[in-house]
């Protein structure tokens, strides 16, 4: 039953992500070339969903996840070369400076706790054990912010996004650097060559 349970709200989870998506970046978008700010509601199933993964781990959760996730967008017309394209790492830092990482996970999650594959130890910051959860599509970075309680600021060459009071999910093209501002913590997360797309401007609803 219990199995039976965290299988619903996983697909619950997806479908609410995919909705997001779909409804931040309209049709003419879906093929991840666009970068993309959509509003996320802090459901019921996201909170459940955060609860498994703290208590059964993120890493087996979150690969179901990025499963469902995949077949929710093909099935909402999302390009399949999008989804189900060659997998492209991508680097992270935990800070400006610090060494680089070779991600070539399809995706991982960022907190304070040994609960995230990328651990970031924030002391006295009211931010939740999860900080965000990123899916490295082959065609887009997809960056959930659904349980953060300080908020989570993503900025795209130079420009900051402004916190929602909500949840959101961001979506980034792999040729972008882009920073993620969680507490007094900036990450830094991009292709493996450094390049930026400066020009692209980001589409907020």
């Amino acid at each position: 039953e219990g199995n039976w349970a965290l299988h619903d709200v996983i697909l619950t989870v997806a479908e609410e992500l995919t909705n997001a998506l779909a409804q931040g970046i309209g049709p003419q978008h879906q093929d991840g070339n666009a970068m993309a700010s959509c509003p996320l509601a802090r459901s019921n199933s996201l909170q459940k969903l955060h609860l498994y993964m703290l208590a059964k781990g993120a890493p087996d959760i979150l690969a179901k996840l990025a499963m469902f996730l995949k077949s929710e967008l093909l099935h909402t017309g999302f390009r399949t070369d999008f989804i189900e394209g060659p997998q492209k790492p991508v680097t992270l830092q935990i800070h400006p400076g610090a060494p680089k990482q070779i991600i070539m996970e399809d995706c991982f999650c960022i907190g304070r706790l040994p609960t995230g594959e990328v651990q970031v130890d924030i002391h006295g910051d009211p931010a939740s054990k999860i900080y965000v959860c990123v899916f490295n599509l082959p065609g887009s970075v997809i960056v959930v912010d659904g349980w953060n309680c300080s908020g989570l600021r993503v900025e795209v060459a130079g420009r900051k996004i402004p916190k929602r009071v909500t949840g959101s999910v961001f979506m980034i093209p792999h040729d972008t650097s882009f920073r993620l501002h969680v507490g007094k913590h900036c990450l830094l997360i991009g292709p493996p060559e450094g390049r930026e797309l400066a020009s692209q401007e980001l589409q907020q609803e």
